[in-house]
């Protein structure tokens, strides 16, 4: 499973993860002046004038499904079935699930427990605490519609809220002890963000076969959402209707065939097909007029993403990030030996899955197949220990940091179990054109990647970078970058939050609103613009302000319990206290694990003379902070 594909895509989580929007605003140290004695990359020159950028062409949708593959390819079509890939998303109350819903389906962490429950109507998963007494305090049950993973690993769970995805903190994981359920990834027991936690296209795009995302409103989806579930044919071959029709009219000799084989491509483009869902990095941009939709087979990566690669993700520990391989392979002799000939499908079958009586025999066919003649300088003797196994010496198991109880193959090919781990990062051409130290993008000065893209993706990346380390020099190196890019192409709404966010850096307040609001004049339900603004109008101490884009947020997204908190708050500055108690009992609802929820509901009660209401949350208040760690 990946990191920043499923389990870490928080980016719209807003107030209640802690900062999709500049939430640090409200934080009179959160922009300091910058150093003057910090040493800084001299200012790249960038023209002021890159001309007019024109959105790139729509591209083809004229998907014929799964289905349609099987009259003519068979044989690969039921294979394909025994592949994890085929397995990646299916409704949650499957009628033959792998996971155990009859055995220890409670678990604990930190101060709270979990259960997950199989009922007629469907799969609930229950957030529960208890006091020190053991008497409940709440047991918040929610409806989960879909499973995501094959389960060789583990599955996690989404909650469709009317075209809207969240994560749920309930995962299970195959590998762990024959299976269990835990929390999911990236979510530490002391606090996480519960139900909340928004699943966005980027999850969705990789492990659904095909999406219905909702034109002009990103990270939400039609109904139904999935035209295909799981993964299927069109993923890697692109759009088949066209070559369906062709085969049934009678295809003539000599007629090119629109479908793709990725085995035909260049080695950038074969790969890439791969890439797609397994070359994440850190970061991903998308290109301006893209889509986390628009990727089809024959194009480079870089004609939609550009992606910020930073190493194999391999740890001194022996850890690793889940969705790291392609970096590993990168970095291995074997890869450069070839001159990039070798790539993903050199060595995975995407029609097949060898079964694991048959795994050790697959993977050592493959390295014979270039090493043959080499042999290998092991004893007999210490090769049957490991079933002479080619993969067991060379590319160990790993264990996966940010997916618990799993572990995954080092894809590096090591000379030996004995290599050193951490070796220095040799992936595909990653030349330099005076870029700066954070900034290393994937196939940087190749075809792969054009330069204006790449120029545009840096000064992205360049803004989240100020954003994180609030570095206001770092900000306007971003802007400098950027404001061509502006100029060029007003609706380029990657741009303009990046700006945003660079002005809101260099405390420049109005610059920044103006930014965001040029956002919502082009997509009036932009999440983090209307984020955004909110927190700067409560910041800036005008409630009026505040509220409507609470509001408006909430019309796009009433799922936040962080909002309604701060739509209650600016309520009881403008004098309107039982709005502002009407909104924080939502929050309440939504998130019935904050404190300091209930002290603000329990002086909202007392304000509009209910003293009795306001004792009872202050005694549940109490009850919650003094509940025993599990």
């Amino acid at each position: 499973m990946s990191r920043r594909i499923l389990w870490a895509c928080a980016l719209l989580a807003g107030l209640a993860g802690g900062g999709a929007a500049l939430w640090w605003m409200l934080d009179d140290e959160a922009a300091p002046e910058t150093r003057a004695t910090q040493k800084r990359q001299p200012e790249e020159l960038f023209p002021d004038d890159i001309g007019a950028v024109a959105r790139p062409l729509p591209t083809p949708t004229d998907y014929a499904g799964s289905q349609s593959c099987r009259e003519c390819h068979r044989e690969l079509w039921e294979g394909f079935q025994k592949h994890p890939m085929s397995h990646s998303m299916f409704p949650a109350d499957d009628t033959s699930p792998s996971e155990d819903f009859e055995h220890e389906t409670t678990f604990a962490a930190g101060r709270r427990k979990y259960r997950v429950e199989r009922t007629a109507e469907g799969i609930r998963h229950h957030e529960i605490v208890d006091d020190a007494g053991g008497e409940t305090i709440y047991d918040q049950a929610v409806a989960v519609q879909y499973a995501v993973g094959s389960a060789k690993r583990g599955r996690s769970y989404f909650i469709d809220r009317g075209g809207l995805f969240f994560m749920s903190p309930i995962s299970w994981y195959s590998e762990a002890d024959g299976g269990k359920w835990d929390l999911s990834p990236n979510y530490p027991p002391a606090g996480h963000l519960r139900f909340e936690r928004r699943i966005v296209d980027a999850c969705v795009a990789c492990h659904s076969g095909a999406a219905r995302p909702r034109a002009g409103a990103p990270d939400r989806f039609e109904k139904p959402p999935f035209a295909e579930l799981s993964i299927g044919c069109e993923r890697c071959h692109g759009p088949g209707q066209k070559h369906v029709n062709l085969r049934r009219a009678g295809h003539a000799a000599g007629e090119p065939d629109p479908i793709v084989n990725p085995a035909l491509l260049d080695s950038s483009r074969r790969d890439a097909v791969c890439y797609q869902c397994h070359l994440l990095g850190q970061e991903r941009v998308l290109q301006y007029g893209r889509t986390e939709y628009d990727f089809r087979p024959g194009m480079h990566l870089g004609d939609v993403w550009a992606v910020l690669v930073e190493g194999t993700g391999i740890g001194g520990d022996d850890s690793t990030e889940a969705v790291s391989q392609a970096e590993q392979m990168m970095s291995s002799r074997c890869y450069e030996g070839s001159g990039a000939r070798l790539g993903c499908i050199s060595c995975h079958d995407p029609h097949s899955y060898p079964v694991p009586p048959e795994r050790v025999d697959f993977y050592r066919t493959k390295c014979l197949a270039c090493h043959a003649e080499r042999g290998c300088s092991e004893t007999a003797d210490a090769r049957q220990v490991e079933h002479d196994s080619c993969i067991a010496c060379h590319m160990p198991r790993l264990h996966a940091s940010d997916v618990p109880h799993t572990s995954q193959t080092d894809h590096r090919v090591l000379k030996s179990k004995g290599s050193p781990l951490g070796a220095p990062v040799k992936s595909r051409p990653a030349k330099s054109r005076g870029e700066p130290d954070p900034i290393r993008l994937f196939e940087s000065g190749t075809p792969g990647l054009a330069e204006r893209a790449e120029r545009r993706a840096r000064g992205i990346l360049l803004s989240m970078l100020a954003e994180r380390q609030k570095d206001p020099l770092v900000a306007l190196r971003a802007e400098r970058m950027l404001a061509p890019f502006a100029r060029a192409a007003p609706d380029d709404l990657a741009v303009l939050d990046a700006l945003a966010v660079a002005a809101a850096i260099q405390r420049r307040p109005a610059d920044a609103a103006a930014r965001w609001n040029a956002i919502l004049a082009v997509a009036p339900t932009h999440e983090r613009a209307l984020e955004s603004l909110a927190v700067q109008s409560i910041a800036a101490n005008r409630p009026a302000d505040a509220l409507m884009y609470l509001e408006r947020y909430l019309i796009v997204n009433p799922w936040n319990s962080g909002m309604h908190v701060q739509r209650s708050r600016q309520f009881v500055q403008i004098g309107l206290e039982t709005q502002a108690l009407q909104a924080a009992q939502r929050a309440l609802e939504l998130d019935p694990s904050q404190t300091d929820t209930y002290n603000w509901l329990a002086e909202l009660c007392e304000r509009v003379g209910r003293p009795d209401e306001g004792r009872r949350y202050r005694d549940l208040q109490r009850r919650i902070e003094q509940q025993p760690a599990n």
